[in-house]
């Protein structure tokens, strides 16, 4: 499905080759496809015409994360909580990078405010790999138990 898209995303490029959102879409695109440093060339092209965009610098972010660039990721992580102070999906993924790291205070303490900005990410944050090393961890536990009261 990611192929078609590609199609589409080539042809509006060539219609108008400096429209950041249709490289933000690409790269997208070819991070879901595994081609990270494609999504990379298109993230910072997106950037150069919109550096203020805290979704592409997120989704930059996790391109770094994916390649093991992990000072990278987080310095996309931070200018994003700069644009956007407390916003849940840049918490969780500054969680699930301390929890890669091997920083587990760090990551439950991110992975605490994302849920707290945004229910969805408890239930993400069950299943989603970059948790494996701190999935044991009784905070973690507490943090992605369902409460009662839902």
């Amino acid at each position: 499905k990611y192929e078609l898209a590609l199609d589409d995303y080539n042809l509006a490029l060539k219609l108008r080759p400096d429209d950041p959102d249709t490289l933000y879409n690409r790269g997208f695109a070819y991070d879901e496809m595994g081609r990270y440093e494609l999504a990379l060339e298109d993230y910072n092209l997106a950037l150069k015409l919109c550096p203020d965009h805290p979704g592409t610098l997120i989704n930059r972010g996790i391109a770094y994360a994916k390649m093991g660039r992990y000072e990278l990721a987080l310095e996309d992580y931070n200018l994003a909580l700069k644009l956007r102070p407390d916003h849940p999906n840049t918490l969780y993924n500054l969680a699930c990078l301390f929890s890669l790291r091997g920083s587990p205070d760090k990551a439950l303490d991110y992975l605490q405010r994302a849920i707290a900005g945004n229910e969805k990410h408890r239930a993400m944050a069950r299943t989603d790999k970059d948790f494996d090393n701190i999935r044991q961890d009784q905070g973690f536990k507490n943090l992605v138990e369902v409460s009662k009261s839902n």
